[in-house]
Order: C-alpha cells, then structure tokens, then sequence
C-alpha cells in the first residue's frame, strides 16, 4: 500500500485509497467518513457545487463562509462539552475515537481534530447545522477535504457522485505501532489495479494524492 492517501474518479464513483502511514483509528475514521458521505449521498442525492465562495448564502455571503461559521461553532460546541468522548460518539465518531477522548488529559484540540462535514460542501453536502458535524483526525480529513475539491471539480458543477468506495485492507503490524494488526477497513469492492494510471479517451487517468493537501474537508 503506497504511504500517500490517493482517490481517482471511476465514472461518478469516488474511490478512495487509504494511507498507508494510517494508524488503525484512523483507518477506521476514514471506514466512517466513506459510510457518512454514502449515506447523505443516497438520501438527498446531492450535486456538486462550483468554487464554494461564489456560490451565495444569505446569512454567511458565500457557501465557504457558511461551512467555516458551523465548523467553528461545532468546534466550541465539542470543546465545551462536559463529555467529549460522549459528545463525538453522538456525533457519529468510531469507538476508538470516542475511547482515546475518554483518556485522562486527552480533548479534540490536545488531539488536533478538526470538525468535519458528513459529505464535503464541495460535493453538495450542507454547510450545517452544527450538530452534524464530527471530529476528524486532521491528516484524514485533510486528505478527504483535498479529494472532494479534485474529483469534484474532474466530475463538474451540477452532476453527482453515485457512491463512494475505500480501500483499506489489513495491515499487520498496524503502522501506528500498536502490537495488534489493523483488519479491513475497506468499503466497496475496490482493488489496487483501480488506482493505476491508465489511458482513458486519449488521456492519461491518474489518481490524486494527497501528499500537498493542506485544507479542512469542505
């Protein structure tokens, strides 16, 4: 498994590659990222967005403003929580995630996450309310965030993104150097073979990386 996250787009389907530098917690946020998006996807069949600040919101100016405003206010939400490992599993975060915020001295800021849109803005996801957003790892969301604005530009404004697949099959020992190993966390059916540069109508289909993403999941 190559140690950059990568996604290619299969028609209207996203696949998604996990990174190989991927601890198991975050293979398995990344498992519940991909079931997050596919449910939205297949309740309110969503269409993606051109460039987020110049789509108009009447309260935020623009769309990007809108995502910022409740990503930051589920951030002071979660912060303020009494119980944080309670609060991110109400909203939606793996056990494992919930278990490592439960540890004495540990919180969304201590652990760098970032709070996180069930499907990206950019893919036609709502902006808010704020309690549908659910902390991420940073690295993962990052990854995400940089996916959705490539493949969703590759696909264009208007159309819509059929589903969403990962790859992310057991490692052994987990790359965070946890003595047990990582199991699949996988969604789809999706191969190595589906992340090889190849030639599509006279051009070089390559998937994306996400070794210079640096922006939140939008």
């Amino acid at each position: 498994m190559t140690n950059c996250a990568q996604a290619v787009l299969i028609g209207t389907e996203i696949a998604i590659k996990c990174d190989g530098r991927w601890g198991c917690c975050q293979r398995e946020q990344a498992k519940a990222k991909v079931e997050a998006m596919n449910r939205v996807i297949a309740d309110r069949s969503p269409a993606v967005r051109p460039t987020l600040s110049s789509v108009p919101h009447k309260v935020y100016g623009n769309v990007r403003g809108a995502a910022d405003a409740f990503a930051a206010s589920a951030a002071n939400v979660m912060d303020a929580a009494p119980d944080q490992a309670a609060e991110a599993k109400k909203r939606g975060s793996p056990d494992c995630l919930s278990k490592e915020l439960a540890k004495p001295g540990k919180s969304r800021s201590s652990m760098d996450l970032q709070m996180d849109h069930p499907l990206d803005v950019k893919l036609g996801g709502l902006p808010g309310p704020e309690g549908a957003l659910m902390p991420l790892d940073r690295s993962v969301n990052n990854a995400f965030g940089g996916f959705a604005k490539t493949t969703g530009n590759r696909l264009g404004a208007g159309q819509q993104v059929s589903k969403v697949t990962l790859l992310c099959p057991p490692v052994k020992p987990c790359p965070d150097h946890t003595s047990s190993p990582c199991p699949d966390k996988s969604v789809g059916n999706r191969t190595d073979a589906d992340f090889k540069s190849y030639p599509v109508k006279g051009k070089l289909r390559k998937p994306a990386t996400a070794k210079t993403f640096t922006g939140a999941s939008y």
